[in-house]
């Protein structure tokens, strides 16, 4: 990981608020969030706008799965309800490629949050990710 900790935050485009909360919080420990999503959903008012054509689209997974490759962890913000699928795209892309992912709220209804570390609550995840930051800046630092 280095010096400096690189968290792509996953989420459901309905969770947009949550999400933003979470990306502002790793910020502000000085994680450095690898893809701002939440801002492109933000700016094109969709996050899968239906009418949009396949060159715009896979510019935007690509943007995204870039953010998923650039991460030493994948923090996925699991859904309420059964929506979410392309976080889920990418928590999987993730595992494949070795990422640490880290799951927090109703990862009992997935089976797959299991192949990852699983937290009840997002204030749990985000201790233990900013726990690890303090311990990276303290092994840099002796």
């Amino acid at each position: 990981m280095g010096g400096e900790v690189k968290v792509y935050v996953a989420a459901s485009s309905s969770d947009l608020e949550r999400a933003k909360k979470w990306m502002r919080a790793l910020r502000e420990i000085g994680v450095r969030v690898t893809s701002d999503w939440v801002e492109i959903i933000e700016d094109v008012g969709l996050a899968n706008p239906r009418d949009a054509g396949p060159k715009a689209r896979k510019k935007w997974s690509t943007h995204d799965l870039s953010g998923v490759d650039e991460c030493d962890v994948l923090w996925f913000l699991v859904p309420d309800k059964a929506n979410g699928r392309g976080a889920y795209f990418e928590a999987g892309f993730a595992t494949a490629l070795g990422k640490h992912v880290i799951y927090s709220g109703d990862t009992p209804q997935s089976i797959f949050c299991a192949q990852g570390k699983e937290y009840p609550y997002d204030e749990e995840a985000f201790a233990s990710i900013r726990t690890t930051v303090e311990n990276i800046h303290e092994w840099m630092d002796s």
